[in-house]
């Protein structure tokens, strides 16, 4: 019977536990969802300035291009006036040429060559060819040389 009691007890108080925990948890969830509303009205109100603000630069933006453009209208107006006030004859054409007409054009090509040989191009004899008096020729000399070269020049003649 006693084991009975304590057992109805034992019960009877995680019962009561039970419900004290729920109550507690209730106003923890309470607070938590207080402190999240007051996140989104932070959140809310910053979201409003930074609106507040994109629009405010994107009709100085605009004002600015406005004007820009007007400015460039009256800058084309005022080039066009001159352009018609203008009676300066137009350029010869002697002058309306390149600033390097009279220059000569001159180009210079080089192609050079070293040559560092394991063997000595003079006595080296290529195997499986015939012997040939300008066998040593076909290396070429060690060292550097010039091989083919061109210079090109080329200028106005008459004007």
């Amino acid at each position: 019977m006693f084991q009975q009691a304590i057992r109805v007890c034992a019960i009877a108080l995680a019962c009561a536990l039970c419900t004290a925990a729920r109550a507690q948890s209730n106003n923890e969830l309470e607070e938590i969802r207080n402190q999240i509303r007051a996140l989104k009205d932070a959140y809310e109100s910053r979201i409003q300035a930074l609106e507040k603000r994109l629009k405010a630069a994107e009709d100085a933006a605009a004002t600015q291009k406005a004007a820009a453009e007007e400015a460039q209208g009256a800058q084309q107006a005022a080039a066009a006036a001159q352009a018609a006030a203008a009676t300066a004859p137009p350029p010869a054409a002697a002058s309306a040429g390149s600033q390097n007409a009279f220059n000569p054009a001159i180009s210079l090509i080089l192609m050079g060559r070293y040559a560092n040989y394991s063997q000595d191009p003079t006595t080296r004899t290529m195997t499986g060819f015939l012997s040939n008096s300008n066998e040593s020729d076909a290396l070429g000399p060690r060292g550097f040389s010039l091989g083919e070269s061109e210079v090109t020049m080329s200028a106005n003649v008459d004007h």
